[in-house]
């Protein structure tokens, strides 16, 4: 994957923990922690798109940071049964997944 589809993967992980939270975590009793974890996931994908598009010494830093984030929130929302929980958790590991490839191309 190119750096432009890596960028586009924080993208949609970061709209789709935002959805998760507002459309299925805030509006369900028992979702408190899911909704922590996807705004978590979401504040920290949209820091790792600012700060790796300048190509800073401190990327490394804020990758790992999103892949402990991303991977907080499946293991989050794959606790609950809803629809969109499930589409965060897969979309989640997707983008950790992507994170630790681009950390082993640009962190050597």
């Amino acid at each position: 994957m190119n750096k432009s589809e890596g960028y586009e993967l924080l993208l949609k992980c970061l709209t789709t923990c935002d959805r998760c939270a507002f459309e299925c975590c805030a509006n369900t009793a028992n979702h408190a922690e899911c909704l922590k974890a996807c705004l978590t996931c979401a504040d920290v994908c949209t820091i790792c798109i600012r700060v790796g598009s300048r190509g800073t010494k401190m990327t490394e830093d804020f990758l790992s940071l999103c892949i402990k984030a991303c991977e907080a929130c499946a293991e989050e929302c794959e606790k609950h049964d809803d629809a969109l929980c499930k589409e965060c958790a897969d979309i989640c590991r997707k983008c950790a997944e992507e994170q630790k490839s681009a950390c082993k191309a640009c962190c050597k």
